[in-house]
């Protein structure tokens, strides 16, 4: 059964797990501990479904140039995302602070964000916020936000293209689509293209159906009904 959801809804969604974001307890959280050596050490949960490998080795090296006096700790999570959720709620709960971490928009955050056991960016963002904030779309942060709270950052997004087999639209007489094109263009082409039957039938044309694929064209360009 299709799922209605709204603009806003969708973006949530399609936003999960990219962003980085300060979080406690209470706002007045434990600051992270200091080493002996004067420097900062920041607890930093990660999720990337893979062990820590040497590309992010090295992206902490460079951050280490940028910020000195913070030492980064990373605690891997490996396994499902849920398991990564399940474990923040788990030290969440148990009183204690996780300093960094990649979190969705949707769900679980948002409670946390509503019951004040996530830091609002805005104090250590103060003097640099005008020219972070010009490096991301409003809606992006605005996902990120709670209240007057900014308890999350975008920490990556991408854009989407649709790629056009010229050959099979030659082969079928079909002009490109233009610049002007529209929905229904669209239907007519995949109608125009398909051809049934044998091992070379072609059924319109493909292209992913998770929030990773199609989606995010579709919302870009008004897709009707799929989230009004």
């Amino acid at each position: 059964m299709p799922i209605i959801a709204s603009r806003r809804t969708f973006l949530k969604v399609s936003l999960a797990a990219t962003g980085l974001l300060l979080s406690a307890c209470e706002p007045s959280a434990i600051a992270p501990a200091a080493t002996a050596a004067g420097s900062t050490e920041v607890d930093a949960l990660l999720y990337v479904g893979y062990p820590l490998d040497e590309t992010r080795i090295e992206a902490f090296g460079l951050f280490k140039l940028i910020a000195p006096d913070l030492d980064i700790e990373a605690i891997e999570i490996d396994s499902a995302w849920d398991d990564m959720q399940v474990q923040v709620g788990s030290v969440l709960a148990s009183g204690n602070r996780i300093d960094l971490l990649p979190i969705a928009t949707h769900g679980l955050p948002r409670l946390w964000a509503s019951s004040g056991q996530l830091l609002d960016l805005h104090p250590w963002l103060a003097d640099a916020w005008p020219s972070a904030a010009n490096g991301f779309p409003s809606a992006l942060l605005q996902a990120y936000a709670w209240v007057e709270a900014q308890y999350g950052l975008p920490l990556e997004f991408v854009s989407h293209a649709v790629l056009l087999n010229r050959t099979v639209f030659a082969d079928a007489g079909q002009p490109l689509p233009g610049a002007t094109w529209t929905w229904q263009d669209c239907l007519e082409l995949s109608y125009a293209l398909t051809r049934r039957g044998g091992s070379d039938a072609t059924w319109g044309w493909g292209t992913e159906l998770d929030v990773a694929g199609a989606e995010h064209w579709l919302w870009a360009n008004g897709g009707p009904g799929l989230f009004d």
